[in-house]
């Protein structure tokens, strides 16, 4: 009984052990966390600034276009934004962290990747 049994048990017993640990690693209702998602617009830079790859934004809102600000200084305008991401700062008047993703010198705008919350 006690070797043989052990030996018909074992396979099912490490199945039932590997779906219990799958299950643990599902996120449920209250285990999900928001995830931060970038976005990235195209951006025209203001005369005498100059921007490099890596460099932290922050972003506001000023009648209908967003201003991309290192620090306090302006650096950039996104003209056109999308309309989604107009009421995100409707709806929480707040400035939202990016950074320079990409610099296009020929013709002369940058790649702004913006963080918004999920």
């Amino acid at each position: 009984m006690g070797a043989d049994f052990l030996e018909k048990t074992k396979k099912p017993f490490r199945k039932h052990l590997a779906r219990s640990r799958a299950k643990l690693k599902m996120d449920t209702l209250f285990s999900a966390e928001p995830e931060l998602r970038s976005r990235i617009l195209r951006a025209e830079p203001f005369p005498n600034c100059a921007p490099a790859v890596g460099d932290r934004l922050t972003i506001e809102p000023d009648n209908g276009r967003l201003i991309a600000r290192a620090g306090i200084t302006p650096v950039a305008e996104i003209s056109n934004p999308p309309p989604s991401l107009i009421d995100h700062f409707v709806k929480s008047p707040t400035l939202a962290p990016a950074e320079v993703s990409e610099i296009n010198a020929f013709c002369g705008t940058l790649g702004i990747k913006i963080e918004t919350i999920n």
